[in-house]
Order: structure tokens, then C-alpha cells, then sequence
């Protein structure tokens, strides 16, 4: 499994190179964070008691599946490649789509804290994209499994 993350970050660090100083690229082999449940790599940026920052690196067909932040609401701005996020209703253990749309680069979407929802590239390409939670999100995050 270690092999296949590494060239998975071989391939992020790849895409990057043209876009990023040697140095920053450096700091970036040495920080970036993998998620197997997304296949997606993070970097966190700030991290104190009333917010969090990151930046998420998206592999071609990532899916972060459906989660919630519980009390955290959340910005999202592409930067680079559309990310698709889809908003959940629940009613009687059932799961409804309510808003499904494509987030454009630079265009930005506000998650509410409520929201159950997911995110996923699914263009060919990198994505990548800047997130801030506020509050701080909590270590404990509800994911939802499919039935």
C-alpha cells in the first residue's frame, strides 16, 4: 500500500513542480497528508481552537464519501480542476440528494454546519482546493457508509 501512495504523491509533486518553487515543493514532499478513505492528499495550514485551514489535493476520480463536520461550518475555493459536491437530506433513514453542483475554480461555496456531504473530482486531472472550518473541526468526524 505504501508504494502505491508514494507514486500517487510522486504524481501530485509532479503536477505541482511547474507551479511551485523548489522550496515549497520540498516542504510539500515532506507534509503532505494522505486520506485513503478520499485518495486525496492534504496540507494542513492552521490549525488553533477557533479555526482550521487546509489545502486538499485531488486525484483524478477521488471521492471523499458522504461525511459531516458536525458543528463546523466550512468554505471551499477550487484553485485549480472543479470539485462536485453534493448536498444530503436524511428522513427516516433514508438518504435524499437535495443540491448536487459543480464548484468552479476561484468560485466559492459555504457548507453550513448541518450539512451531511461530499465532494469528488471527476474530471482526468489534479484538482486541487483551499478549505477553512470554523469552529476548528472536531478529531471525531461522522462518516456515512452506503447501504
Amino acid at each position: 500500500m505504501t508504494t502505491n501512495i508514494n507514486r500517487k504523491k510522486a504524481e501530485v509533486l509532479e503536477f505541482l513542480k511547474p507551479k511551485m518553487p523548489p522550496l515549497v515543493l520540498s516542504f510539500l514532499e515532506k507534509n503532505l497528508c494522505y486520506s485513503e478513505a478520499g485518495n486525496y492528499f492534504y496540507l494542513p495550514i492552521l490549525s488553533i481552537p477557533p479555526c482550521e485551514a487546509l489545502f486538499c489535493i485531488w486525484l483524478p476520480a477521488s471521492n471523499w464519501r458522504k461525511h459531516s463536520h458536525y458543528e463546523s461550518q466550512a468554505l471551499v475555493v477550487p484553485l485549480s480542476g472543479t470539485i462536485n459536491h453534493t448536498v444530503y437530506h436524511v428522513s427516516a433513514d433514508t438518504f435524499f440528494t437535495l443540491k448536487t453542483e459543480d464548484i468552479n475554480p476561484w468560485e466559492l461555496k459555504f457548507i453550513p454546519p448541518w450539512a451531511i456531504h461530499s465532494c469528488r473530482n471527476l474530471s482526468n486531472g489534479i484538482a486541487v482546493s483551499f478549505h477553512f472550518y470554523y469552529p476548528r473541526r472536531r478529531n471525531i468526524q461522522l462518516e456515512i457508509a452506503d447501504h
